[in-house]
């Protein structure tokens, strides 16, 4: 006998899958492996330090973007600079300064909320210099957040940043976060980690319905468009999504597939 499964339960599925915890990555801090799990301790929103699994999916949970060291790229702006084996980057010695810049790679669609630099600081007269920025495809350089830390002269810290609320846009825009870091004598400033914080979205509704049965005040309106502009769903037939069908065992293993894009391996 074919099972049928409604598309309340097939969209129930789903949600289930967006209320998955996210990934956290894991960076090198001062010689050692410190985890991304230690979230931001804000008042709002809350967020909870927990073990996280290795799929990341949904869009209430923070997902964590890290770049290290050996991730920064010399901008040829200022002097020369270190990268320690990856552990952190400073000015080379006999520098009084050096500009970085990290590259930023997230997902179109996603939202950048906080960002958090791991530092070093023993420099008395000057901080380092942080900023995050887009670099359009023109070249055109637009600050989202200062990252320059308060001053601080006693070597190791953290400092946070934030809350900002920006949709990562990845077809007009290169995303990065620059450094300038001086140095004076046997005094650096330092930059180990940047960890940037942010949430997946759903694509915005059209404002005009693709299917004939499911109007702009549907409540699964923006859901539906999101998938039918996947390339996931093509309707029933007949300009109609007919959103209280049925769905086949093997209907839904196509959509689930294609939703989680499952593969063989060769």
């Amino acid at each position: 006998m074919k099972r049928k499964i409604s598309l309340s339960l097939l969209f129930f599925a789903f949600a289930l899958l967006l209320s998955v915890p996210v990934h956290a990555e894991e960076g090198i801090l001062d010689g050692g492996l410190t985890s991304s799990n230690d979230q931001p301790q804000l008042a709002s929103p809350a967020i909870d330090i927990q073990k996280a699994p290795e799929k990341a999916y949904g869009t209430s949970d923070w997902i964590i973007y890290t770049a290290g060291a050996c991730d920064a790229l010399y901008r040829r702006v200022l002097g020369n600079y270190r990268a320690d084996n990856c552990v952190s980057i400073y000015p080379e010695v006999g520098e009084t300064s050096t500009d970085v810049g990290f590259p930023i790679h997230i997902p179109t669609g996603a939202n950048i909320q906080y960002v958090r630099i791991w530092y070093y600081d023993d420099t008395t007269a000057t901080n380092p210099s942080i900023g995050l920025w887009t670099i359009g495809n023109d070249g055109t350089m637009t600050s989202l957040l200062s990252l320059t830390p308060s001053n601080f002269s006693g070597g190791n810290t953290m400092q946070q940043f934030g809350p900002i609320s920006h949709t990562v846009d990845n077809y007009y825009n290169n995303y990065a976060v620059n450094a300038i870091l001086n140095r004076s004598g046997s005094l650096t400033e330092r930059i180990y980690k940047v960890m940037i914080y942010y949430t997946l979205q759903i694509s915005p509704a059209p404002g005009v319905a693709t299917f004939n049965d499911v109007g702009t005040g549907h409540w699964a309106f923006q859901y539906i468009e999101a998938l039918y502009s996947t390339g996931m769903i093509s309707g029933c037939g007949g300009g109609n999504y007919c959103p209280s069908s049925n769905v086949t065992r093997a209907e839904m293993a196509a959509f689930l597939a294609k939703l989680l894009g499952l593969q063989w391996e060769y």
